[in-house]
């Protein structure tokens, strides 16, 4: 019988990797726990979570997870949406883009600014909601700051949750009036030598018949401790296991690794261009 694909709407790590059989979704347990506690009292709280991290880490993956799990409790009627709005956004284009997102009613186009500001303030207080902005560092600040300007309006009824690496903080696109309404903050970091083999074993079997060696030395030089590198590591595994079969012995191993660009000679290219 043919294995219906695992869907993943939000967060997924690598396109593709929703139809390779057996593989586990849930991931970096202690991450997980950190994330499902942080969103839970978040959305209670109708706060900001700041998550940062590194590319690649697992950041919106997490989140993803973390928040189906917070909106599969019987007592958690919230909606998800995952903003997604153009990085330049702002003023008039922005609020019509919310607007068209959040609300839908195919209106935003033909309404004037304060309307826009009216019927979102409407719409964010009418139920709740959990509202995220993923790779955060590539939006505007004022953007962030409507947002939070509409978490502090009165009789609100949604969270936010903010994803980004750390060039968020480094480009100084969260200012102290956006920091200081932060009620929540989970910095990820890239897998580790002692978390790579135990993350990886829970990924897939798969990874359970190779050298535990050779896992920590491939994440160390090529995939620098970025899950979703991993993420196309397992997808280009599977799209070839029935040629290289079920084991990862060394040589196959390397085979593979060697398929996928290396995270190690991207980043040495960008430090030398810099």
């Amino acid at each position: 019988m043919t294995k219906v694909p695992i869907r993943l709407p939000y967060g997924p790590h690598w396109n593709g990797l929703e139809l390779v059989e057996g593989f586990n979704s849930r991931l970096r347990g202690d991450l997980l726990m950190s994330l499902q506690g942080a969103l839970a009292a978040t959305i209670d709280a109708r706060g900001l979570l700041l998550v940062v991290g590194p590319a690649g880490v697992g950041k919106s993956f997490g989140v993803a997870r973390a928040l189906e799990w917070c909106l599969g409790r019987a007592s958690n009627e919230a909606k998800e949406e995952w903003l997604d709005y153009a990085t330049w956004a702002r003023g008039y284009t922005l609020l019509r883009e919310l607007h068209a997102q959040i609300i839908a009613d195919g209106r935003a186009d033909d309404l004037k600014p304060r309307q826009l500001r009216h019927d979102l303030r409407l719409a964010l207080g009418e139920r709740r909601r959990v509202l995220v902005v993923d790779e955060a560092q590539w939006v505007s600040t004022e953007s962030l700051l409507v947002l939070t300007k509409f978490l502090d309006s009165y009789g609100s009824m949604f969270a936010l949750v903010i994803i980004g690496t750390e060039e968020l903080l480094e480009r100084n696109k969260l200012p102290d009036v956006i920091r200081s309404r932060i009620s929540s903050r989970i910095d990820v970091d890239p897998l580790s030598d002692s978390e790579v083999v135990p993350t990886l074993h829970d990924f897939h079997d798969i990874f359970t018949t190779a050298n535990t060696q050779q896992l920590r030395y491939v994440n160390r030089t090529r995939a620098l401790g970025e899950l979703r590198w991993w993420a196309q590591f397992l997808t280009a595994w599977w799209q070839m296991h029935r040629q290289v079969g079920y084991e990862l012995g060394d040589e196959v191993m390397a085979e593979i690794a060697a398929m996928v660009p290396s995270t190690a000679r991207d980043k040495k290219r960008r430090r030398r261009a810099t």
